[in-house]
Parts: C-alpha cells; sequence; structure tokens
C-alpha cells in the first residue's frame, strides 16, 4: 500500500493550472477541450477553496472535463468529489499501488484517444450542440415549408 506524506499545494496547483487553460498561446481557442485530473491524497494544505471554485465556475477551465485519482488508502475523497462534481466524470478513481495508477492513466489516454477518433470532442470554439440543434431544426422546417409548396 502506498502511503501519502509530505506537502499537498492544491490551491497553488488549481491556479497554475487555470492560468495554463486561460493563457490562448498555450491552449489555443480551436484546440479540443481540455482534460483536467487531479491526483491527490485529498488532504490539501494550502488555501484550496477559492482556486476550486474558480477553476470549475470561471473562464475557460470550466468547460474542462475533470477526473480525479485518490492515492493511498487513506485518502480523502470529499476534496475529489468536489472537483469533478457537474463534470462528465461521476466517479473517484482509487490507487493503492503503482500499477493502479498506470492503469488509470492507460484508461484516460484509452478516454481521450475514443474521444477524439469518434469526433464526439469539438474544438473549444465550437458551437455548443444544443445551439447546433436549434439551428438545424429551424432549417428542417424551412425545407420541410418549401417541399409542401412545390405539392
Amino acid at each position: 500500500d502506498q502511503v501519502a506524506s509530505g506537502m499537498t499545494p492544491m490551491g497553488s496547483a488549481l491556479r497554475i493550472a487555470k492560468d495554463m487553460i486561460e493563457d490562448k498561446s498555450i491552449v489555443p481557442s480551436r484546440s479540443y477541450r481540455p482534460l483536467a485530473v487531479l491526483v491527490s491524497d485529498g488532504a490539501p494544505n494550502d488555501e484550496w477553496e477559492e482556486p476550486l471554485r474558480a477553476f470549475i465556475h470561471e473562464g475557460r477551465s470550466q468547460k474542462c472535463d475533470r477526473m480525479a485519482m485518490a492515492i493511498g488508502a487513506d485518502a480523502d475523497e470529499n476534496v475529489l468529489r468536489q472537483f469533478i462534481e457537474g463534470g462528465t466524470q461521476k466517479e473517484v478513481f482509487h490507487a493503492e499501488d503503482a500499477s493502479d495508477i498506470a492503469r488509470f492513466f492507460d484508461f484516460v489516454t484509452m478516454s481521450v484517444t475514443s474521444v477524439a477518433a469518434s469526433g464526439a470532442a469539438k474544438p473549444a470554439g465550437e458551437k455548443p450542440e444544443a445551439e447546433k440543434s436549434a439551428k438545424n431544426e429551424e432549417t428542417s422546417r424551412q425545407q420541410e415549408a418549401s417541399n409542401k409548396d412545390l405539392f
């Protein structure tokens, strides 16, 4: 079993990640949606609540897919659950040893690869599906009206 020790500056890490995502020279507008992965014992020792709130609810970082992995048998999942709340991932993954970490990142890699290959991933700058769908419905109604005029 792994034993978590040392410092967990989660607030600082969230600020750095948010700054990188907000910087269009690092993550251009036409890039695919970023995936943020939080790997932690869930016991931050700095001010993390505000950076977490900002990451999830403000700017470009709020559009990230988010995943979390708890490290160690005694990891506190509450903070990790807050990180993924409202995102696409519904569960916190667990790592009891190094092989669990490797399997997790294999899963992350396969998830990202399959989404990109399926074409389901859309560049960050593209219109949301609901907006596209509404436009498609309007176009369909107009075509249907035109077709009625023909018959």
